[in-house]
């Protein structure tokens, strides 16, 4: 079974700084939009709960 991983850095304005592709899958044209698109998703979730845990 063939595997990937996305590494990625991302800047406090929520812009990527560094995108790599980790694995041995077969790289398609759709797999790019798909990290990209669960990356963004994961932001969000983080971006709300830093916002609703006050220190």
């Amino acid at each position: 079974m063939a595997s990937t991983a996305c590494f990625v850095i991302v800047s406090k304005n929520d812009i990527p700084i560094y995108d790599a592709e980790v694995g041995s899958a077969p790289k398609k044209e759709d797999q790019a939009y798909q990290h990209q698109f669960i990356l963004h998703a994961a932001l969000d979730v983080v971006q709300d709960l830093a916002w609703a845990t006050s220190f």
